[in-house]
Parts: C-alpha cells; sequence; structure tokens
C-alpha cells in the first residue's frame, strides 16, 4: 500500500481525484488537504509517496508547499494539477522536479496514463531497495570468508542502480535530479577515498545543504554517505591486502585512514577477522 496526498482549495475537485482513484482500484492510501499550509504540516509527520497538488491554493500555494516537500522528501513523486499552462510555471516545475502534470478539466486517460505510471516507478523503486536490504542483512549474517563478496555485490548494485536512474534523467538537463547529484557525490568518494572526507566537502560538490544530502543519498542508496565511503574503503583495503605486500600500516594510509589502530578495528568489524589474519587466510579472530 502506498500513500497519496491530495491538495486543492476545492472540494470538488479533491472528491474527484480521490473517485478516480478509488475507481481504477489503485493501491493507494488517500490523503487530502484544501491548502498548501495545511499539506505541509501533515507531511511533517506523515511521510507520503505521490503528491497530486494544485498550483492556486490561499494561505501556501501548490509552488511553494512542493519546494517544501521535496526538501523534507526528495524521492517523493509530486504531480501539478494545473489550468495555468504558461512558460513560468515550466520554469518552475524544471526547477523543482515535478515528476508530472494533469491539465484541468481532468481528461480521465491522461490521469490514468500519469498515474499507471507513477505507480510502476514505484514499485520498481520498491523492489531496489529490497534488494539492497537483503543484501545489506545477508553481508550483516555473513561468514567472514562470504563479506568480501557480498561487499563487492552491494556496492556493484548501488552503482548500477544509480548509473540506470541518472541515465534515465538526462532528458531534464536544466536541472539537477536526485540521482543525478548522488552519482556526483558517489564519484567524488570513489575519486577521492584516500583523502578526509566530510559532509560539508561533498555537500559543497552539488551545491547542497548537509542535511538535505544526507537525507536525499541515504534515500536513493540504502545506507548512509558515511557508511557507504568506509564500505568502499573496506573493498580497497581487502583489494591491497590480497594482491599486494603492502604493510597493513600502509594500506590504511591509501585507503583514507591514517590512525592504524581505528583502521585495524574497521576492518575487523566488517569481515569478523583483523587484517592479518584476513591476508594469512587464517579464520581466526587473534594473531
Amino acid at each position: 500500500m502506498y500513500s497519496i496526498l491530495i491538495v486543492d482549495d476545492e472540494q470538488i475537485e479533491r472528491e474527484g481525484v480521490s473517485f478516480l482513484l478509488q475507481r481504477f482500484d489503485y493501491p493507494f492510501q488517500i490523503f487530502t488537504k484544501s491548502n498548501g499550509q495545511a499539506a505541509l504540516e501533515f507531511i511533517q509527520g506523515t511521510p507520503v509517496d505521490i503528491i497530486c497538488s494544485d498550483i492556486k491554493m490561499p494561505f501556501m500555494d501548490g509552488i511553494s508547499f512542493c519546494e517544501e516537500a521535496r526538501k523534507l522528501n526528495p524521492s517523493v513523486k509530486i504531480v501539478m494539477l494545473t489550468a495555468y499552462n504558461d512558460f513560468e510555471y515550466t520554469k518552475w516545475a524544471i526547477r523543482i522536479r515535478v515528476d508530472d502534470y494533469i491539465m484541468k478539466p481532468i481528461v480521465v486517460t491522461e490521469f490514468k496514463e500519469v498515474m499507471d505510471r507513477l505507480l510502476r516507478e514505484l514499485e520498481e523503486r520498491e523492489k531496489e531497495r529490497e534488494k539492497k536490504r537483503a543484501l545489506l542483512q545477508r553481508y550483516e549474517s555473513a561468514a567472514a570468508d562470504q563479506k568480501a563478496e557480498l561487499l563487492d555485490e552491494l556496492l556493484c548494485e548501488v552503482q548500477r542502480q544509480l548509473l540506470s536512474e541518472t541515465g534515465e534523467n538526462r532528458e531534464n538537463e536544466n536541472a539537477m535530479t536526485d540521482h543525478s547529484a548522488v552519482r556526483i557525490v558517489m564519484d567524488y568518494i570513489h575519486d577521492n577515498y584516500r583523502e578526509d572526507l566530510t559532509m560539508d566537502s561533498l555537500a559543497a560538490q552539488v551545491f547542497l545543504s548537509k542535511g538535505h544530502l544526507s537525507n536525499l543519498f541515504k534515500n536513493e542508496v540504502g545506507v548512509s554517505v558515511m557508511q557507504y565511503i568506509t564500505m568502499l574503503r573496506m573493498q580497497k583495503a581487502r583489494q591491497l591486502l590480497t594482491t599486494t605486500n603492502m604493510k597493513l600500516h600502509d594500506i590504511g594510509k591509501v585507503v583514507g585512514y591514517h590512525d592504524h589502530s581505528y583502521f585495524c578495528r574497521t576492518f575487523k568489524k566488517y569481515y569478523g577477522v583483523t587484517a592479518l589474519s584476513f591476508r594469512r587466510g587464517i579464520n581466526h579472530e587473534e594473531e
């Protein structure tokens, strides 16, 4: 069951959209609000998957509401109900990354086409998240000798998904999409994982606040920014341990850890054995 919030100051419009959703038996829990201010207060406590909002409303218009809603939930699907199909609206829609819009009066076939597409996207996104969650669960419960393979699989899955989604969003080159922002940050991490990476430095790459980037990254990737950095560094450390004769101290520095003790503790936490035992192929925790 997904959730949809209908925001319109005209009751007949709210009821009309609700009727169509029920008529086509969409798996949506339906909420309605009469203006942007009430809608914003609602989603602060009850996140939704889709917002279907009018533009012209009292107290807070649809444009201002959807801008704030996007900040609260970067992955929310936004559909605008509008009779104002003008240039100024088009510029705003590009900036706020509206997923679609439906002109008033609503044409039933167009409404169904938009909702069918959004439902498919939500279902596909949920499948991808389930796959990542399953990989994380397998990784957390895996034996030490299986963790390396699962870590590679998890990183590859995240990167594959982000590459695919970024490519799908390239038709809108005038806006920084959620997917492209995450992809840029991921590329920066892969190029600079040896350095002292901070949320400030990463957020600066995509001109976002630390909080916004943190929420966006976790929503898209399934793990936090810092968890992802650690996963990547552990993958690189394992590769160096198995393919080179570098000293453990030097390997730690190469993958971004200047504190040798911290590197050793982190490696043991991820793989269940110390770095030296891993190199020797001995499956025990103490040398």
